[in-house]
């Protein structure tokens, strides 16, 4: 048990290392929540479905958010990109362009890339707004932006940017927005590419999958589906997933270039599929949202909704979540389609949803960017790991995401410990020092807990506390001269003892 303990320590510990170059907060950097255009992603879904905070656009959005660094960022109508403070909903910053936006951003490296309709991809700080380069093509930039890193040497790695134009051009552009490559397809390219081992796949609506290769821009698949695609292609495992609009699913093996299977039983599909879970989960214009098994393409469930659905489903932690025409968000179990909750918006929902910090954020035909989710406190453990050794002296530390703090406590073994602060007001993180000489040698639970005016969030997990039971007996130690000195003189003392006369007399 111990033995299989300290195995499971030594990878959290590993673990923790990859963990520290990722962002503090949770995130949904991109349309599809990555690059591979899952849908899915390893978040903290809403418990409940009330309104935390609602914002006005400058006009309606299908954009679909995307969040990081503790911001959400969308664009809309108006052709103004907006970052929103994700916790508050307080305005960030915005940045105007020339065209209406239906792109969604992408947020990487401080990075905000989104596409207009005045045919120009944008590169924006994401901290401030400030314009830092443009694209110009020969069409409407509604693709939302994908990317990779490619070998230029041995020792040197560089950052493609793909995306897709209406001038029918799938685009390679590296972070300075120099043109890497552009490859020509036979009509327009709406959706996001999904990357996949060196390989960017989009669907077009010349009624072909495209394989690319990212570093040279080289078509090296190319699947006819018979169908045009709006949508953004997810891939799993080597499998790509795709819909086309007559009503289509299919998924395609890229290794045998071959479609392994069809689901044909949808009207009008312009969502892109999430993918996880073992489902694959789709919805379409006549308000169907299907669960279909993603290795061989068997309906699983369906549900039938208020309005048409071409909202693209985000899948977290078992939950599906997207909007539909008549104004509601849903959130599904992925397992069997059973309802969990629906909230109603004032405005069709075409944007899709992003799910971070138990959080959903998405916009609507009204013109407002929501976020839905529990007014409590979400707390996240950052140290120690779990199932960790300690002794002596503990740093706990935290992130609380939430209105309104009234405190931050560390608990042990379900018993007030001690209070939490939190070092630097700009940040989320709370932290507390404890003293584990007290506690016994054994597993003790520990657990970050954070209140406000709506309940008790908290997180938990165990440790090792191993300090010596008893204390170890006072040694003094020495230098050597002087402990050559001290026994010299013991001995000197012994002897003079053993030499002074006993003053007894003889019989």
């Amino acid at each position: 048990m111990r033995r299989s303990l300290t195995i499971l320590a030594l990878l959290m510990m590993v673990l923790s290392q990859f963990a520290g170059a990722v962002l503090a907060y949770e995130s949904w950097p991109e349309y599809r929540a990555n690059d591979q255009n899952t849908g899915m992603a390893p978040n903290t879904a809403p418990r409940t479905n009330l309104p935390v905070w609602v914002v006005n656009l400058a006009g309606p959005t299908d954009s679909s958010p995307a969040v990081g660094d503790g911001k959400v960022f969308i664009g809309d109508s108006n052709g103004t990109v907006w970052a929103f403070n994700a916790e508050k909903g307080t305005k960030v910053w915005s940045f105007k362009t020339n065209g209406s936006i239906e792109s969604s951003p992408t947020y990487i490296d401080d990075r905000i890339y989104i596409g207009s309709n005045d045919d120009n991809l944008y590169a924006l700080n994401a901290s401030t707004g400030a314009f830092v380069w443009s694209f110009k093509t020969s069409g409407m930039v509604k693709s939302s932006v994908s990317s990779a890193m490619i070998d230029v040497s041995a020792s040197v790695k560089k950052r493609v940017l793909v995306f897709g134009s209406y001038d029918n051009k799938l685009y390679g552009l590296d972070t300075d927005g120099k043109m890497l490559w552009n490859f020509t397809a036979a009509s327009f390219i709406h959706g996001k590419p999904g990357i996949y081992d060196g390989k960017a796949f989009t669907c077009t609506c010349d009624k072909t999958m495209y394989g690319i290769d990212i570093a040279t821009g080289e078509k090296v698949l190319a699947i006819p589906f018979n169908d045009y695609s709006a949508a953004s292609p997810s891939i799993v495992n080597g499998i790509v997933y795709g819909t086309a609009r007559g009503g289509k699913v299919f998924a395609v093996s890229i290794q045998d270039q071959v479609v392994k299977w069809e689901f044909n039983d949808m009207l009008t599909l312009e969502s892109s599929p999430a993918v996880g879970e073992s489902r694959v989960v789709v919805g379409n214009g006549g308000g169907d949202v299907v669960g279909l098994n993603a290795v061989s393409g068997e309906k699983i469930w369906a549900v039938k909704v208020d309005g048409g659905v071409s909202s693209s489903a985000a899948m977290v932690n078992g939950e599906v979540f997207f909007g539909d025409d008549s104004g509601y968000l849903y959130a599904l179990y992925a397992g069997n389609g059973t309802k969990a909750w629906t909230f109603k918006a004032d405005g069709a929902i075409g944007s899709s949803p992003a799910v971070a910090n138990g959080r959903v954020y998405f916009g609507t035909e009204s013109g407002k960017l929501y976020a839905i989710g529990d007014l409590r406190p979400v707390v996240t453990l950052i140290q120690p790991m779990p199932w960790i050794h300690i002794t002596g002296k503990l740093t706990v530390q935290f992130e609380v995401v939430g209105a309104n703090i009234d405190k931050a406590e560390v608990w042990v073994d379900g018993k007030f410990f001690k209070a939490a602060t939190r070092p630097d007001v700009t940040k989320l993180i709370w932290a507390a020092s404890i003293d584990t000489t007290n506690l016994k040698n054994k597993e003790h639970l520990i657990e970050a807990r954070a209140t406000n005016t709506s309940g008790t969030g908290s997180d938990s997990l165990y440790v090792i506390v191993e300090n010596p039971a008893k204390p170890k007996p006072f040694i003094p130690s020495f230098d050597m001269p002087m402990a050559i000195g001290i026994t010299i003189f013991i001995s000197v003392v012994i002897k003079l003892v053993r030499l002074r006369p006993s003053g007894r007399k003889e019989r």
